[in-house]
Parts: structure tokens; sequence; C-alpha cells
């Protein structure tokens, strides 16, 4: 009698679970989810912006822009020219030629040296947003990882605590059935 009671106790304290499989799935399905989520809406974003790194838009638009700023400027010399009725010498009319080509030719240089350092800068912004994009993402798995870390270190405590406190109760119920047994 002593033995079937003892061998159906035990039974029973061998089906409970000691695995944490269900936590472990939540958090591997909480992963995959983010991943998915992360393919899906961040990484074409990082992608544009890895792409925006080559990017010469502000180069090959500076000398559109010095030629339109030159063409104003020419077109503002001669309304003044003949708002005020001045009449210019050939000799002048030549250097007047001059002066704009001269004008028109540093215009596009310089619009060329500036759209290269604007690009350029341009450019290491959108690496620098790339890049710390990156460490923030580090940063912050690292910090879920502890934190994963933190969680796994107190289930598997709280578990050996469980079987400790089990393996006494154990002992407990065995002693209380050994004590019923001798006093029947």
């Amino acid at each position: 009698m002593i033995g079937n009671m003892m061998k159906s106790v035990m039974g029973n304290i061998s089906k409970e679970q000691n695995e944490f499989g269900g936590a472990r799935s939540t958090q591997s399905q909480v992963t995959r989810q983010q991943f998915e989520d992360y393919k899906k809406l961040v990484q074409p974003e990082e992608d544009k912006l890895v792409q925006l790194t080559t990017d010469t838009s502000i180069i090959d638009s500076a000398s559109d822009r010095a030629t339109n700023a030159s063409n104003v400027q020419e077109g503002t010399t001669q309304r003044n020219i003949e708002r005020y009725g001045s009449e210019l010498t050939p000799a002048q009319r030549l250097e007047l030629s001059k002066q704009q080509n001269r004008n028109r030719t540093l215009t596009d240089i310089s619009a060329q040296n500036f759209a290269r350092r604007d690009q350029m800068q341009r450019n290491l912004n959108n690496l620098l947003t790339l890049g710390n994009t990156g460490v923030q993402q580090q940063i912050r798995g690292n910090q879920m990882l502890g934190i994963a870390s933190g969680n796994e270190a107190a289930r598997q405590s709280a578990f050996k605590q469980d079987q400790a406190n089990s393996r006494a109760q154990r002992a407990n119920t065995l002693g209380t059935v050994a004590m019923l047994a001798l006093t029947i």
C-alpha cells in the first residue's frame, strides 16, 4: 500500500513540466515579428540613405543655377542701362561683354565649388544619420539582451527554488505517508 502511494505521488511529480517553452516561444515570435517589421519599414529607408550618400544632384544642378544667376545679373545690368538712358561706346560695350563673360565663368566656378562642398556635407550627414541609426539599434539590442538575460537568470533561479521546494514538499509528503502507514 505504501509502495503504491509513493509511486502515485512520484508519478504526478514527474508529469510536471520543467520547461519555459511558452515564454521562449512568445519571445521568439516577437523577435521574428520585429525583424519582419524592420525589413518592411526600416530597411528600405536605410537603403535610401545609403543611396543618398553617393548623390550628386546638387553638383549636377549647379551649372544651371549659375547660368540662371548670370542671366539675371546681365538682365539687371541691361535694364539699368536702358532705364537711365545711358549710351555706351563700342569700347565700353566690348568691356561690358568681357566683364559679363568673366562674371559668368566665375559664377559657374563658384557655384560648382559651393555645390561640391554642400553635396559632400549632405552626403556626410546622410552617412552619419545611417551610422547613428545603426549604433542606436545596437545599443537597444544590447539593452534588450541584457533584460532578456536578467529575465532568464530570474526564471532559472525561480525554477531552482521551486525544485528545492518541491523536493522538500515531496520529502514532507513521503514522511507523512510513512508516518500514517506506521500508525495504521
